[in-house]
């Protein structure tokens, strides 16, 4: 019996997605051990666009409130507690560009791009990479807001997120370094 196409295009793509062999470590092993597991987030910063800002206010996931001509937070509402915001939005602050706010909880990734990938030891590798953070809401429809990396100690917009991988029979997500 001939196996249909679409069932190939399938199998194949498993493949390609779980990076094709054990000890390959690339791009497509990262994807598929980002993205196909809750990771639990507590205190981590994503950015949001000034538009999902507005969004948020507007489905009364935090109340805007300026703090001076050129500052605002956006205090939270329970709902938004509900999907995993844990402190309130910030907006303008200096030395950001962008709105950002903390997430606590279990959360599906997003892989946006990878920057870098270095050994660290013979059994581990650290992901330097852009990664979204997926929220059940239609303000937050991209997998945006983005993981904020870490540099000089600050959480710092530029900077990508260091996530470590570890090989154990296989490249299993390991966490993310500060």
């Amino acid at each position: 019996m001939k196996m249909p196409r679409s069932v190939w295009i399938t199998v194949l793509s498993s493949l390609v997605l779980a990076g094709c062999g054990e000890r390959e470590f690339g791009e497509g092993k990262i994807r598929y051990r980002i993205e196909t597991q809750q990771t639990r987030l507590d205190g981590e910063q994503v950015m949001l666009t000034r538009a999902q800002v507005d969004c948020g206010a507007q489905a009364e996931l935090w109340d805007l409130e300026q703090l001076g001509e050129d500052r605002a937070v956006g205090r939270l509402t329970q709902r938004a507690r509900d999907l995993g915001f844990g402190d309130d939005v910030q907006v303008d602050e200096p030395g950001f560009r962008n709105p950002y706010v903390q997430v606590r909880g279990n959360f599906t990734l997003s892989l946006i791009q990878v920057n870098n990938i270095k050994d660290d030891g013979p059994h581990d590798k650290v992901v330097d990479a852009k990664i979204g953070v997926r929220i059940d809401q239609a303000c937050f429809a991209n997998p945006l807001p983005v993981l904020l990396g870490v540099k000089r100690g600050k959480f710092n917009e530029a900077a990508g997120t260091l996530v470590r991988f570890h090989l154990d029979g296989d490249w299993m997500y390991d966490q993310i370094l500060h």
